[in-house]
């Protein structure tokens, strides 16, 4: 029992090391997120919260595995799920929800006019077996096993592949709203409300480091980045 008390007395030394402030006066925050995430929406971003904050280093881990925020060297968590972490400060960034997208130049050639066509087409998706089918079923489509499919575990991949004209994309609305937005993406059926995945993006951190203003404000710019994502996000 000793030697586990002075594993976690060392841990803690290194966590408060890590966080205290540089020798140069400058200040670190340490944010953990997913990796889909990071890439298609938080790092296009970061530019601006640079320029706001130029006394402030930040340390990013994109990884998929749910960081432990009480005992590792992170900060902060911008995490994906339902919101149940208990024993941290949360946050609700935004809903996510499905959308069908795909390349211009792909629907020029022979777009659906109802999701009844999707058969004739091939259908993208990522680690989520059950989303086209939930989604087809919502629109009144049986699935068919018959229906030529392409599987990408990687979010953000499968956005690429998209916006490369590889099939017909069932998207998370924020890993693909940016590209909608500049055009190189488009919703395939865009009288068709986006169907809620039922999870959502959410910041977590131990409530004493919200105590430290470097990390308040990364927390507070993260939020405000997130306004238009939240408005966009069931719409």
């Amino acid at each position: 029992m000793s030697r586990r008390r002075g594993f976690f007395a060392q841990l803690r030394a290194a966590n408060q090391k890590l966080r205290a402030p540089k020798p140069s006066g400058r200040t670190e925050v340490a944010l953990s997120v997913v990796p889909s995430f990071a890439s298609r929406w938080l790092v296009p971003r970061l530019g601006r919260f640079i320029e706001a904050h130029p006394e402030i280093d930040l340390r990013i881990s994109a990884v998929p595995r749910l960081v432990d925020l009480a005992s590792e060297p992170v900060d902060l968590g911008i995490r994906y799920g339902r919101g149940r972490y208990p024993g941290l400060a949360v946050q609700k960034l935004a809903d996510d929800a499905w959308v069908v997208v795909a390349a211009p130049s792909l629907l020029a050639r022979r777009p659906p006019r109802s999701p009844r066509d999707l058969g004739q087409h091939l259908l993208v998706h990522d680690d989520d077996p059950d989303a086209w089918p939930a989604w087809l079923k919502r629109q009144g489509v049986t699935s068919k096993a018959t229906q030529r499919r392409t599987e990408i575990s990687d979010s953000s991949m499968l956005v690429e592949a998209a916006v490369r004209g590889q099939g017909l994309a069932l998207a998370r609305g924020s890993l693909a709203i940016d590209e909608l937005t500049s055009g190189r993406l488009e919703l395939v059926f865009p009288r068709i409300a986006p169907v809620p995945t039922g999870r959502a993006y959410f910041l977590a951190a131990p409530r004493e480091n919200l105590r430290r203003p470097a990390v308040t404000a990364f927390w507070t710019w993260v939020q405000l980045e997130a306004a238009p994502l939240r408005e966009r996000a069931l719409r």
